[in-house]
């Protein structure tokens, strides 16, 4: 695997590794969404798995892979620590917001969901609640579809920089440009997953509160911190405060609402 990234290295020899749940799962981790199996997914086990390729780059702030591996898996850890309590972040402060992203990827081969979804942001530590997206890359539509869960739903995940702490937030396994919402597939599972949401949580409103648009060039249309609290429904990175991001990109969010 000479000339690989460590993202590709790790996806390559290591694929995707999910954690077996023994017995019914807890009512904060989702079984399916629009037919599709909703996998609970290891973190510290795939962090494990992967740390043999972490290899430094320029803008690192870890010194070793073993820093690396302490630094990821505490903050899973430390999250994991809050579910099932009163006191968990989103039992505390439900959540009313669908935070979609994209994974981003290759404009020629697409998204891959091991590479370009779970290996880089375990790599990074950036993980959303639910990563969504054909099983090999996003340009293969017979690929099954897949979702993977990497928190539960009482607790806050990592993918904003601001504006996490009432949302849950779902990567979808595609490249800029590409627009979900014109995938069959992925549409009916990314609803599947809103509408299981929405009976958690019956404050997120069954709407978009915000256009899916912006021109290349022109800049985002994101909300101020003020406007962003009492906003409810399916919105994107696109929308929060300060993103200097564009995902999903120019989706129809009709197509996932009831």
């Amino acid at each position: 695997m000479e000339g690989l990234s460590f993202e590709e290295e790790a996806a390559e020899a290591e694929g995707s590794l999910t954690a077996s749940a023994a017995g019914p799962m807890p009512k904060v981790w989702i079984d399916s969404v629009g037919g599709v199996p909703c996998e609970r997914f290891d973190i510290v086990k795939y962090a494990q798995s992967i740390k043999k390729y972490w290899k430094k780059q320029p803008n690192d702030k870890d010194a070793s892979a073993d820093a690396w591996f302490n630094r990821v898996t505490k903050r899973a850890k430390d999250a994991l620590a809050k579910s099932g309590k009163a006191t968990s972040p989103l039992a505390v402060k439900p959540a009313n917001k669908f935070v979609l992203h994209i994974t981003g990827g290759s404009t020629t081969k697409g998204a891959s969901f091991d590479n370009h979804g779970l290996v880089t942001l375990t790599r990074k530590g950036y993980w959303p609640h639910f990563q969504i997206g054909h099983k090999t890359n996003s340009k293969d539509k017979a690929s099954p579809v897949r979702c993977v869960q990497f928190f539960p739903i009482d607790v806050t995940s990592f993918a904003l920089a601001y504006g996490g702490h009432d949302s849950i937030q779902i990567e979808i396994s595609q490249v800029q440009g590409e627009v979900f919402t014109n995938d069959a597939a992925i549409t009916g599972a990314v609803k599947g997953l809103f509408q299981e949401l929405r009976k958690a949580f019956p404050g997120m409103a069954n709407k978009a509160p915000l256009e899916f648009k912006y021109k290349k060039g022109g800049g985002l249309p994101t909300v101020t911190k003020a406007a962003w609290g009492p906003l409810s429904g399916v919105v994107g990175h696109m929308h929060a405060p300060e993103s200097t991001h564009g995902d999903p990109g120019l989706i129809d969010p009709s197509k996932i609402l009831n």
